[in-house]
């Protein structure tokens, strides 16, 4: 009762529960991260920064930005995925930011090309100074860009 956060929360109760020595171990062992690197189709991972939830500290940023398979796309607001949006309380915030991304994605001409993909589940090659560019927009969307050349001309100069 005397948690002031949900890590407060975690610590006193959550972890003693499941049975983790500290609540950075039950962090650690519930967390996707390890997965992250074995995608191998492409994902799109939506999270508010603001979530109170699911931390912005809980983010695998490094991981995401390693797999190009991965977009990671984040907001300022929002809270929780499962959050309402609105006085009304008619939509999930995180609809509209799908929605907006699945646009973008199907107008690309890389929508249309398959890929071959060798290895799917092989580790990846890649430092994390050789990740897909990242834009990041006013309201905070964070976008992983394909670092393929999309001209006939780029790609003959590249």
């Amino acid at each position: 009762m005397k948690a002031l956060s949900i890590r407060d929360f975690d610590d006193h109760a959550t972890r003693l529960f499941a049975k983790y020595e500290t609540v950075d171990t039950y962090y650690r062992r519930c967390s996707s991260t390890p997965y992250v690197k074995s995608v191998s189709i492409p994902l799109l991972c939506i999270s508010a920064l603001d979530d109170p939830v699911c931390t912005k500290e809980a983010i695998p940023w490094d991981e995401c930005r390693l797999n190009k398979n991965i977009v990671l796309a984040t907001v300022k607001h929002g809270g929780h995925l499962a959050f309402f949006e609105g006085i009304t309380a008619s939509s999930l915030w995180w609809v509209r930011a799908a929605n907006e991304f699945l646009d973008v994605l199907h107008s690309s001409h890389y929508m249309h090309q398959q890929k071959k993909i060798s290895k799917p589940n092989a580790p990846l090659d890649s430092s994390i100074d050789q990740s897909p560019y990242i834009n990041v927009t006013e309201d905070g969307l964070v976008a992983g860009l394909n670092n393929e050349p999309t001209t006939e001309i780029q790609k003959k100069n590249k």
